[in-house]
């Protein structure tokens, strides 16, 4: 039952409350959490696929782990890319905790994701607490929330340490080594962590946790990474200036009705279907550049790309202040979601995650993916990386944001594998180190969906080290 009830969860405290149920009292050795779950009596046919799951993924570090030096790692960020970032340290036989900001796994937008993504998150049991995720391989789509509480389970029964409503505050240095101190955000909830041993605590806001590795992997204006990288020698973030753009993000209740399953999903850019984009422009008043729309298990989605004229001129933008008309903009969004054939009947969902207009104009990029942090009373430098949105914001209609991420989470993990190996000098690691991250971050920055096949080597070869997956 207490396995069953973890398997069902939908969102961060149900996960955690059910891995604490699960995992008390089990005292069984093992390098992971899930080893001392086999023998619980009657765990069924799902549970075992999902053991051989994760020992065919731990089997695929076995090397890598015998050859480093565990590590205490911090992630910092439990969305999608921190998740999966926490694993893959964990996989090489790391200590790991994530520090979230959110108490919830509440994000009901949908993103894109590439077949590999799809394969590596199946690969970590996501058809077995998500059943029907991937179903329709024309369309391979997953609420970012649905994502993070299938990676969330991955993680805790790997063994990694998850610490929700807690923030980092500040990287110090006490008794010749590096930590991490930790505070709650502004107006933010009562924090809360689950160990390993599957405990609650909430004695967290001003923890010390102590880290030889720092992983950023936040939003894009995320703070922490900026912050620090003073110390990196590219200097601060970076801002891409495009063209003043748009886009309109609109979710509505899924009545799961008969017509709604009939809806067909679609994606389309101006330039490849101008035909529809003039029919889109006649019927609403909009003039669009992109739109996608997915149909998830309880939302409709849809996201697009209006042009700035057409919505001053429905009223929705006001020239020179950059005010927005709510009002205006349902009603658009409501003669978009008729447009696509989402019935009246169904309503927004509620908050601002209703309709949303958010300006992308300028995106931010890292200038270095990874840098050391010194002090001349620590022992050792930290080792800084980075992964996801704060270190390459994607440019929505490429639809880049995951599969970047990922990549990029193995790409510091093999950077922190490489730091870690070995017994040669510091200086010698440190520069192995920095120049895989460099090389790695160059080939990321190229990734785009035209130029996939001259940037990556085929998936079924993709392994820590990024030659296994750039050319």
């Amino acid at each position: 039952a207490a396995l069953e009830a973890f398997i069902r969860a939908r969102d961060a405290a149900p996960v955690v409350s059910a891995f604490a149920a699960l995992v008390r009292g089990q005292d069984r050795p093992g390098a992971y959490p899930y080893e001392a779950l086999r023998h619980l009596s009657g765990s069924g046919r799902r549970a075992e696929r999902l053991w051989t799951l994760l020992d065919d993924k731990r089997s695929h570090r076995e090397g890598h782990r015998a050859a480093a030096r565990p590590q205490r790692c911090v992630v910092v960020g439990g969305g999608p890319v921190g998740l999966r970032q926490a694993i893959e340290l964990r996989l090489l036989g790391h200590e790991v905790t994530v520090v979230e900001k959110r108490i919830t796994c509440s994000r009901i937008n949908r993103v894109h994701i590439w077949e590999w993504c799809m394969k590596d998150i199946v690969s970590l049991g996501a058809k077995i607490f998500l059943p029907g995720v991937g179903s329709n391989p024309d369309f391979c789509h997953i609420g970012i929330g649905e994502l993070q509480v299938v990676l969330l389970k991955a993680a805790l029964l790997l063994g990694v340490r998850v610490a929700f409503g807690a923030s980092v505050c500040d990287v110090v240095h006490v008794s010749g080594t590096w930590a991490v101190s930790l505070d709650r955000p502004v107006a933010g909830p009562a924090p809360w962590r689950q160990s390993q041993a599957g405990c609650t605590e909430l004695q967290w806001v001003g923890a010390l946790v102590p880290a030889d590795v720092l992983c950023c992997a936040e939003g894009a204006r995320g703070s922490l990474l900026p912050r620090l990288q003073r110390h990196c020698p590219g200097g601060q973030h970076r801002l891409q200036v495009r063209a003043p753009t748009l886009g309109l993000v609109v979710n509505l209740q899924n009545l799961n009705t008969e017509t709604e399953r009939r809806l067909k999903q679609l994606s389309w850019a101006r330039q490849f279907n101008a035909g529809l984009f003039r029919r889109i422009e006649d019927a609403t008043g909009v003039a669009l550049e992109n739109i996608v729309y997915y149909r998830g298990p309880h939302t409709h989605y849809y996201v697009c790309t209006p042009s700035l004229p057409s919505l001053i001129k429905c009223g929705v933008r006001t020239p020179g202040t950059g005010q927005t008309n709510d009002v205006k903009l349902r009603g658009i969004a409501r003669k978009l979601a008729d447009f696509i054939g989402i019935p009246a009947e169904c309503p927004f969902l509620p908050g601002q995650v209703a309709a949303t207009l958010f300006d992308f104009t300028t995106t931010c990029r890292a200038p270095c993916s990874a840098f050391f942090l010194r002090d001349d009373a620590a022992k050792e430098p930290m080792l800084v990386c980075a992964a996801g949105d704060v270190l390459l914001e994607p440019f929505w209609p490429e639809g880049l944001g995951i599969v970047r991420g990922f990549l990029g989470a193995l790409d510091a993990a093999s950077t922190v594998h490489l730091w870690a190996s070995g017994g040669g000098p510091a200086a010698a690691r440190e520069a192995l180190a920095l120049a895989n991250a460099c090389s790695a971050y160059r080939k990321l920055k190229m990734l785009a969906a035209k130029t996939r096949d001259q940037v990556l080597k085929p998936d079924k070869d993709f392994d820590l080290l990024p030659d296994s997956r750039y050319r």
